[in-house]
């Protein structure tokens, strides 16, 4: 049997931290911080999510970061904006529809 499973990720929300100043071109305000959240597939069907990650893009420079190249103050602002943000409620799909037909089994099935 042929099983097709994996981790990708999807956008959750994005901000834009206060009085942060980008580390290459030094321009306040520039940088877009986005929030994403991983998850596992089994047949491109999202399972479950296990984590979040984010990226920092710099709109006057272009220059991309990932969460391990922020800095002090962008990764106080990324954990106050992380805790608030929930992953999204279809990333749980198969467990879901898998638990909706366990249901309508027990309501469905005949008793003795």
């Amino acid at each position: 049997m042929l099983f097709i499973y994996g981790k990708r990720k999807f956008f959750i929300r994005s901000f834009e931290p206060l009085f942060y100043e980008c580390p290459f071109c030094e321009t306040t305000n520039s940088t877009e911080v986005f929030i994403y959240s991983n998850y596992f597939h089994l047949f491109w069907i999202p399972v479950f999510p296990f984590a979040k990650s984010a990226v920092a893009k710099c709109t006057t420079c272009n220059s991309v970061r990932a969460e391990d190249r922020f800095g002090p103050k962008l990764n106080e602002a990324l954990k106050e904006k992380s805790s608030k943000t929930k992953h999204p409620i279809y990333s749980w799909t198969l467990i879901l529809i898998l638990l909706a037909l366990l249901v309508m089994i027990i309501i469905v099935a005949p008793k003795k």
